[in-house]
């Protein structure tokens, strides 16, 4: 946080180094394992998606009908998965699409339908538009300081402190005094 400092000392540095596979030997094969069953589990969920396209939904269970927004992410629902969930049809009826999940396994999701999105308010729309515009005024003004810092090669110091507007009144020989406050 602000105003904190951490000190530390090297007591030891140990350089990279190849670890010996015997010490690796257990991780390998827990990570070759995961790989295998990561690739299992999309190849039959895609298999599961296809079937159940064609209307073979046998070993499927599907839980209670959720609503998915763009603003608002289920659990378990990763964003590769979110994507196909809003590209379906459902227009024409339910829908079976899936993805690979964030754990390595694989999600078939029933899309029941789709919902139109919501209008939005006058005074939604003008707070929107605001908020916009006070970006874009930040993008532009950032974007105007690099420039000109580039251009004029502005050097930063660091541990430099600028006087503060009594400091400076005192070293002008102010009359009230060095830190009087007016």
């Amino acid at each position: 946080g602000n105003n904190s400092m951490i000190s530390a000392r090297v007591l030891e540095h140990k350089p990279s180094a190849v670890r010996p596979f015997d010490d690796v030997k257990a991780q390998v094969t827990a990570q070759l394992q995961r790989r295998a069953a990561s690739e299992m589990a999309a190849r039959e969920g895609a298999e599961k998606v296809k079937a159940a396209a064609g209307g073979d939904v046998a070993g499927l269970n599907f839980g209670q009908v959720q609503k998915l927004t763009r603003q608002a992410s289920l659990p378990g629902v990763n964003a590769a998965l979110a994507k196909l969930v809003f590209a379906a049809d459902a227009s024409k009826g339910v829908v079976y699409t899936g993805a690979a999940t964030d754990a390595g396994g694989y999600s078939v999701v029933r899309v029941v339908k789709a919902l139109a999105a919501e209008t939005a308010s006058d005074e939604k729309l003008k707070g929107i538009a605001q908020r916009l515009v006070g970006q874009s005024g930040a993008d532009i003004s950032n974007a105007y300081l690099t420039a000109l810092k580039d251009s004029i090669k502005v050097e930063i110091k660091k541990g430099v402190t600028v006087a503060k507007k009594d400091d400076l009144g005192a070293a002008a020989g102010d009359t009230k005094g060095a830190g009087a406050k007016p």
